[in-house]
């Protein structure tokens, strides 16, 4: 591949890649030149805040011509971050294209400033201090409130108590343990009598459940 086709091809990626991932997704094709590394095209430069041919590299400076020698060269940079001068978030990438009588790096810098803002306001958003039906099942008690929440459980199993063999009461008693219908007054009488099985059998499946390897 000769200079031009390689400068050509580079110049179709970055320009493409830039439209594609709009304008938060700067492009930049790099070559060395005279023992000089310049950004001879930046697309969306308004990211790093660099415009048009410049030996400024993206964090403001002067780009080190080490970061550039054919040994380094021969090992793409992927997928780093940078924390720019101007304090915003950048994923940056650079790739490198090396030829007989040319040197170039596809740079793609990625502003992710306000996702990872946005990130925080996720995740603040959506923590819970506890489950709801849990704390309803440990200050509640009663036969209704037995009722939900032994019906909500075989719920998830779509048969009918009759036709249930051994390991699946077993897994409606494991569903019924978690979600603490053990600690209401009278749930194992009433689990016993809907799951159709002695008190005795439900202790059973309890410590069967407990001690697993037993």
């Amino acid at each position: 591949m000769t200079r031009d086709e390689a400068y050509d091809l580079l110049y179709k990626l970055a320009k493409g890649i830039s439209e594609m991932f709009g304008k938060n997704c700067e492009t930049v094709i790099h070559e060395v030149r005279d023992g000089e590394v310049w950004s001879i095209d930046i697309f969306n430069g308004h990211v790093s805040g660099r415009t048009g041919m410049t030996n400024q590299g993206i964090f403001g400076e002067k780009i080190d011509i080490e970061v550039f020698s054919k040994e380094k060269m021969l090992q793409d940079i992927t997928n780093q971050l940078v924390i720019h001068p101007s304090g915003k978030m950048i994923k940056s990438s650079t790739f490198f294209l090396n030829g007989e009588d040319y040197q170039f790096a596809l740079g793609i810098n990625y502003d992710i400033t306000l996702m990872s803002q946005m990130k925080g306001l996720l995740q603040d958003f959506t923590s819970c201090q506890g489950d709801l039906f849990s704390n309803i099942s440990q200050d509640q008690t009663g036969e209704i409130h037995l009722e939900n929440i032994f019906q909500s459980c075989l719920a998830m199993f779509n048969k009918p108590v009759e036709q249930m063999k051994k390991k699946e009461r077993m897994a409606v008693v494991q569903l019924l343990k978690e979600r603490n219908f053990f600690s209401l007054q009278k749930s194992v009488p009433y689990a016993s009598k809907q799951l159709q099985v002695s008190k005795y059998t439900i202790y059973k499946y309890l410590n069967e459940i407990e001690t697993p390897n037993q």
